[in-house]
């Protein structure tokens, strides 16, 4: 399985966004499945 590495300024989006559509933007650059587990990662 790969796990997907991201950029610290992809982790600070992520973690500071409150506007769904960047988080759609990830889901759609990354894929689903290695957003979860990016999210698993940084929690």
């Amino acid at each position: 399985m790969k796990v997907y590495i991201s950029t610290p300024e992809e982790i600070k989006l992520w973690k500071e966004t409150t506007q769904p559509y960047v988080k759609e933007y990830l889901i759609k650059k990354l894929g689903k499945d290695l957003v979860n587990n990016f999210l698993n990662a940084i929690e």
